[in-house]
């Protein structure tokens, strides 16, 4: 009963986060001033945890059927997809916090940059740093039974330090990092950031809010216009007085 109960809860929590990526990527493909280097790296991160969501679900359904003790073995084929994507995702979600941090301090050279020249970078890295674990668990790979399939349990117990300390290192980045804009933010009157469907539709602008209202038949309710049509951010310097608008 304890099992089932669980069971139900992830699955709802999961319908949630399918819906909210969902209409992140359906957002981003639909309007034009989500196409910034900043939301398609928030779109492919959404289309990562879809994908997440995808493994996530079977786990549900596996424990809802009492089939959750597998060999490691089969637990690591099943689920080298998820944990690649897994890893590469949280470089992504280092790369958004690095965007931003450069978006506060330089402005000028922020909006001279170019998605088309950055973003194949950030995925290729992320690829790498994603991929690289799970290659190496493969020479070390065992049948040993385990009771649940799930990343920590996959990796052969040599690797799991290695991996988890790749993921808290990762963490403990985007948390700095994002500290780092949030001090720099004291200064400026307002600056865009975003992270998922539900911060990004309480927001109080409406960079997104218009999208996701209409994607639900609420475009009645919608702003006139978004709060800003060409993905502008105007941004105060206080010691010289100036307005810079830089592109996000």
């Amino acid at each position: 009963m304890e099992f089932l109960t669980l069971a139900i809860v992830l699955i709802t929590i999961l319908s949630v986060g399918v819906f909210g990526n969902v209409s992140i990527v359906i957002a981003t493909y639909r309007k034009k001033h989500l196409k910034t280097k900043i939301h398609l790296m928030v779109c492919i991160m959404s289309m990562m945890d879809l994908i997440s969501i995808g493994f996530e679900f079977s786990s549900a359904i596996r424990m809802l059927l009492g089939v959750e003790a597998m060999s490691r073995q089969k637990c690591f084929r099943f689920l080298w997809i998820y944990m690649v994507v897994h890893n590469a995702e949280m470089v992504i979600a280092l790369a958004v916090a690095l965007d931003r941090v450069v978006a506060v301090h330089f402005p000028v050279r922020y909006s001279q940059t170019s998605a088309r020249a950055t973003l194949p970078i950030v995925l290729l890295i992320a690829f790498i740093v994603g991929a690289a674990p799970v290659a190496a668990a493969l020479f070390a790979i065992d049948d040993e039974i385990i009771p649940a399939c799930n990343p920590p349990l996959a990796f052969p117990r040599q690797l799991y330090f290695y991996w988890n300390g790749l993921i808290v290192l990762l963490s403990l980045s985007i948390l700095v990092t994002y500290a780092a804009v949030f001090v720099q933010m004291h200064r400026l009157v307002s600056i865009e950031y975003g992270i998922n469907y539900w911060l990004l539709l309480m927001r109080k602008d409406d960079t997104y809010r218009r999208a996701f209202l209409e994607q639900v038949g609420l475009s009645k309710v919608a702003p006139k216009e978004a709060w800003t049509s060409e993905g502008q951010l105007t941004r105060i310097v206080p010691r010289e007085g100036r307005r810079t608008s830089v592109r996000f």
